[in-house]
């Protein structure tokens, strides 16, 4: 009888299967082709952090999982099962990275080759030509819709239509600005007035035209808010 009752441990030991990964956070990052820098810019904290989430040592919350999520470009609900089970999950192209603009360089970024280096990238997982480069929203022009310390993803190569999100250059300012694009007639054949459209009626409608000059440098593309 002892010999039985020592023997089973064993037994139950060899028939265990491999435990299972805490989260799946790691295999996300890697389904992506992130590293850890990069996860951690586009989540917006620290290659540590996302390093302890990995691993367990930091629970998986709700904030972190929506952060994350948004970061990865899926759900939070997806995050908690493996990478690529979903048809959808399959067909994402691997993370771009794009440098991180203030808006004095994004208004000269089409124009100029850019001296200075790019201290931080972004990952973006549209398809965007090489031009591509992300915005810091400023402000409260665009609210509700996009808030201070927003992040966009802006593609020059783009052509920009009517009702989509623009960054745009005055010339007679020094900072690009980020609006809604919109055609006007000018009351003369063939001409029109850019209109620069703010979200929140507090702040003026911007145009260009003939006597105040500028131009469009992106058509914004895809956004991402910090969460926490």
């Amino acid at each position: 009888m002892l010999a039985s009752v020592q023997t089973l441990p064993t037994r139950q030991h060899w028939g265990m299967a491999k435990p299972k990964p805490t989260n799946y956070l790691g295999a996300w990052r890697q389904f992506r082709g992130l590293t850890l820098e990069q996860l951690a810019a586009g989540a917006r904290t620290t290659k540590g952090q996302v390093s302890r989430l990995e691993s367990g040592q930091r629970g998986l919350t709700v904030p972190w999982l929506r952060r994350l999520a948004s970061a990865l470009d899926t759900t939070a609900d997806k995050l908690l099962q493996p990478p690529g089970t979903a048809p959808d999950d399959r067909e994402i192209t691997p993370a771009q990275m794009v440098p991180l603009l203030d808006s004095v360089r994004a208004g000269h970024w089409t124009e100029v080759t850019d001296p200075h280096p790019v201290v931080e990238h972004v990952p973006t997982w549209r398809k965007v030509g090489p031009r591509a480069f992300a915005l810091r929203i400023e402000g409260d022009s665009m609210l509700p819709e996009f808030r201070e310390g927003d992040v966009i993803i802006v593609d020059p190569d783009m052509e920009a239509v009517p009702g989509r999100y623009v960054v745009a250059k005055l010339e007679r300012d020094q900072q690009a600005t980020f609006k809604r694009y919109r055609l006007k007639s000018a009351g003369r054949p063939g001409q029109q007035v850019v209109e620069l459209v703010p979200l929140n009626s507090d702040w003026p409608t911007l145009t260009i035209t003939s006597d105040n000059r500028g131009h469009i440098v992106g058509v914004a593309v895809d956004h991402y808010r910090k969460l926490v």
